[in-house]
């Protein structure tokens, strides 16, 4: 059986000890993290090393895994090895996937593609050496807006990681 895994858009803005807790109470196999903010309420994990800490002893007491980390936004300016830090919390946590989003609609350019699909690899291999894997979340609002562009750069990426 595929296991069960709960957001921590369906938890927010609990914070990440209370999104394991709930998770773990409800009976589900896995959680999702949010490391750093997407929204002003998030927590930024990454700056909290005591909160990171404490996460870390909350997932090795519980019998919960780590689906996913996010969420981050990639482009083509994208710094990857300034996502060290997380991918290496990721990987500590055992975290599967860390999701990806892009830029706003309004930001993205076509034109910047090729770039993209490269920062995009890139970051397939960085990952890969934390045990994490990529996974791209469409949005509508976001540049990568639908499931066929998803898979249209997922086809152009072509890397074993994504």
């Amino acid at each position: 059986m595929r296991p069960l895994s709960i957001s921590p858009l369906s938890l927010l803005p609990c914070s990440p000890l209370e999104q394991i807790d709930a998770a773990e109470d409800a009976g589900f196999d896995a959680v999702g993290l949010r490391l750093q903010p997407a929204l002003p309420t998030d927590i930024d994990v990454m700056a909290d090393r005591s909160l990171r800490n404490a996460i870390e002893r909350r997932i090795g007491n519980s019998r919960l895994q780590v689906l996913d980390v996010d969420v981050i936004r990639v482009d083509a300016q994208t710094k990857v090895s300034a996502l060290l830090p997380l991918l290496s919390f990721a990987g500590s946590l055992g975290a599967q996937n860390l999701v990806f989003t892009s830029v706003s609609s309004e930001e993205y350019r076509t034109q910047d593609e090729p770039a993209l699909i490269g920062k995009i690899g890139e970051l397939c291999d960085t990952a890969s050496n934390y045990g994490v894997r990529p996974v791209v979340e469409f949005i509508p609002f976001r540049g990568i807006c639908s499931l066929d562009h998803a898979l249209r750069l997922a086809s152009q990426v072509a890397h074993p990681n994504f």
